[in-house]
């Protein structure tokens, strides 16, 4: 997907599409929906053909007051026999694009014009003469903060991981209770039993805390190179764990009707799968984005235009012409659609850039970020309606963005090619590697903490799975023999 930025010249009115909201019901409509030429910056233009198949459009003006004051328009009349009483409260909504307004167009290129001209945004030789429009975005996206940007390391802590401490802390609390009965003879089977599944309990949390914090992933445009992390499977499995296998903890060790309860094998077996399925999990989903990085932190720093030999740089992200995404101006983005209940993904898009420029110290390097290998620890999360997505009208959305903004701090592994306009493109697979954070960041520092907290949490995991195993040979023998759950009368 590409972006142009630019005056639109004719029609007097190009776009206008309106929504009407008034108890519970809505209304929308298209009322202009035409091609219209849009004036560039560098002095060329363009037919800009709107999608008919999803278009994407806003910001939205909006007016609140009653029913009367819009039933009206046509909005209003498409209400029919659903319309409210006049004095009932209404809210419209409205996006119209006309001559003289600045926009952001984002799509595809339909025809070219082939001349002289080019750029490292351009084929060579050519420049587009009629695009398709999949969104476009009034006003100039350079003019627009990046307020609503932020690190994904601060992205929330799922309740589910807090109530998995809590189990933790309470089959704990059963174990020492049961070690300390224990007179150094036989001990109940809620000793070892307890503290396997609070390991069980810890390892859940600590799956989920990560996955709550939004670990950065690499991505080769849309298509992440690991698996996406879910948290529904996990709070799921957290949820299973919780409902089997407490009752098996709470009668262990106890008479039950004139019978021994030892549960110990399948509390055991509870715990070992959660221990070991959490590590698998994290592995399957991190263990990429953990190369990718060692990949780019031991490249050797390169020299002031040295050119040909593998290498990284670190500088800042300049990109002329961004893309407009709600509040922010961002380089490269991916987009994940979610439900209100935040379990359940839409829609994956990429809106890639043909390149932007790297700024280091030394020198300005077009990247072609669009076949580039990349991850960013910068995330925003925002609500949308069905103005943006093809959802029924009023639907709300998470979008949860992966962005690299404007001015981000970034670090880019690949090697440099040309002298006069030097340039970083990916030659294969993972040849172009680049990682972001937001302005003004430490890139380097920022790659590690990402590293160090994966690698941190797969050793506290093979850590549970050790002790998991240690407990349970250590008390094999203390335990009363004889019995496997509920005894043969």
């Amino acid at each position: 997907m590409e972006r142009w930025v630019g005056t639109v010249l004719q029609p007097e009115v190009a776009l206008s599409w309106s929504r009407l909201e008034a108890d519970g019901v809505t209304r929308a409509s298209w009322s202009v929906r035409e091609p219209f030429i849009l004036a560039l910056d560098d002095g060329t233009s363009l037919v800009v053909e709107p999608s008919y198949d999803h278009l994407e459009l806003g910001p939205a003006s909006e007016r609140s007051g009653r029913f009367r004051d819009f039933a009206g328009r046509p909005e209003g009349k498409l209400f029919g026999s659903d319309a409210p009483a006049p004095h009932r409260k209404a809210r419209l909504r409205w996006v119209e694009v006309k001559a003289g307004d600045r926009v952001t167009v984002s799509g595809q290129v339909v025809e070219r014009a082939f001349g002289d001209g080019g750029g490292h945004r351009s084929a060579p030789g050519s420049t587009p003469s009629r695009v398709e429009a999949i969104r476009v975005v009034l006003g100039d996206p350079r003019e627009e903060p990046a307020s609503g940007l932020r690190e994904a390391s601060r992205a929330r802590i799922p309740i589910s991981a807090i109530l998995m401490l809590v189990g933790a802390c309470l089959s704990a609390l059963l174990s020492v209770r049961a070690f300390l009965a224990a007179d150094g003879g036989l001990m109940s089977p809620a000793a070892p039993d307890g503290a396997i599944f609070a390991l069980g309990f810890v390892a859940l949390a600590l799956t989920l805390f990560w996955y709550g914090a939004h670990p950065p992933g690499f991505h080769v445009r849309a298509a992440p190179v690991d698996p996406r992390p879910k948290g529904g499977p996990l709070w799921l499995s957290g949820l299973t764990y919780t409902l089997v296998g407490a009752p098996l903890v709470l009668v262990d060790g106890r008479t039950v009707d004139g019978r021994f309860v030892n549960n110990h094998g399948m509390i055991l077996g509870f715990g070992a799968v959660a221990v070991a399925g959490c590590l698998g999990w994290v592995l399957i989903t991190g263990w990429n984005t953990a190369r990718l990085g060692r990949l780019i932190l031991r490249a050797r720093p390169l020299a002031p235009g040295e050119r040909g030999e593998w290498g990284r740089l670190v500088g800042t992200v300049d990109d002329p012409t961004p893309v407009l995404g709600g509040d922010a101006a961002m380089a490269v983005t991916r987009e994940l659609e979610w439900d209100d209940s935040g379990e359940h993904e839409l829609q994956t898009e990429a809106h890639e850039v043909a390149g932007f420029l790297l700024r280091t110290e030394s020198e300005a390097i077009a990247v072609d970020a669009g076949s580039s290998t990349w991850a960013t620890d910068v995330r925003r999360f925002v609500r949308r309606t069905g103005l943006w997505r093809s959802v029924p009208v009023g639907g709300r959305l998470l979008l949860s963005t992966e962005v690299v903004p404007q001015g981000a701090a970034a670090v880019v592994a690949g090697r440099v090619r040309g002298d006069e306009a030097p340039r970083l493109r990916s030659s294969g697979p993972e040849s172009l590697l680049l990682f972001a954070t937001a302005p003004g960041g430490d890139p380097l520092a920022a790659l590690r903490r990402v590293r160090f907290r994966w690698l941190l949490l797969v050793g506290a995991l093979v850590a549970a799975a050790v002790a998991v195993a240690v407990l349970h040979v250590a008390t094999l023998d203390r335990l009363p023999e004889g019995v496997f759950w509920l005894p043969d009368d």
